[in-house]
């Protein structure tokens, strides 16, 4: 993040088990990024500022729901197990910010 240009967080989705933050999706007003530690690249650990994403799409699994996002950057995928419920707000918001 850069702190010093003055990005602010906007929202967190913590997908870890104990809450120690280190997986998941953190909203800033620039940018979404993602970190996930069972993703295969490249969807492990990626940013991409909201003025290249091109759509976001839900998506169902056996274990839990996600989003695919079609970026400048190439498709990323966002999975959620833990935090399933959230995909629909986050579908919605990135759709707002179009």
């Amino acid at each position: 993040m850069d702190h010093l240009g003055g990005e602010e967080v906007l929202a967190v989705i913590d997908e870890t088990a104990l809450g120690k933050c280190d997986e998941g999706i953190v909203f800033t007003d620039r940018a979404l990024r993602v970190r996930s530690e069972t993703a295969s690249a490249p969807n492990a650990h990626f940013v991409v500022p909201y003025a290249h994403l091109a759509n976001a799409t839900p998506k169902s699994g056996l274990l839990g729901r996600g989003i695919t996002l079609a970026t400048t950057f190439g498709p990323r995928e966002i999975s959620l197990i833990s935090k399933k419920e959230a995909v629909d707000a986050v579908q919605r918001f990135l759709l707002t910010v179009l």
